[in-house]
């Protein structure tokens, strides 16, 4: 065996499979890993795991964003369309979801104005939820 005799203690090899013979423990003659080898190579995987986890979760937002986004342009079509079949409507301001709509989170307002053309209305449907700025269309009716 190579290396200097820690003290006069025997430890189990660790050359082969299942191999069980005692030897004498020297420095330099290790199979395990240290301490410090253990610890650094805890600390680099907590630090991959706190990335993926605020990976995650930001994607998450991002997610939850987008779901909000077209459920909001699904409801302003729909005004939309409703107005453009139903005719124009005076200024008015509703919450989606007081007929029986699934999204109640979601507010929207659709507003006309006169244009610069004769014969010519600006018709303006804002959907709004929580804290966002929203989405607005914008159409032009005769």
């Amino acid at each position: 065996m190579t290396g200097r005799l820690i003290g006069s203690f025997y430890r189990r090899g660790c050359k082969g499979v299942g191999a069980a013979r005692l030897t004498r423990a020297t420095i330099g003659d290790s199979c395990g890993f240290t301490l410090l080898e253990v610890m650094i190579s805890l600390a680099i995987l907590s630090g991959v795991i706190v990335t993926v986890i605020a990976s995650l979760n930001y994607h998450l937002s991002i997610l939850s964003y987008d779901i909000d986004l077209v459920t909001a342009t699904v409801i302003g079509r729909e005004k939309v369309e409703r107005h453009a079949i139903s005719g124009l409507p005076k200024t008015r301001f509703g919450i989606a979801g007081e007929r029986g709509e699934a999204h109640e989170r979601f507010t929207w307002k659709v507003e006309t104005s006169g244009t610069e053309v004769p014969g010519l209305v600006r018709v303006e449907t804002e959907v709004k939820w929580d804290e966002t700025p929203g989405v607005t269309f914008v159409t032009f009716s005769r």
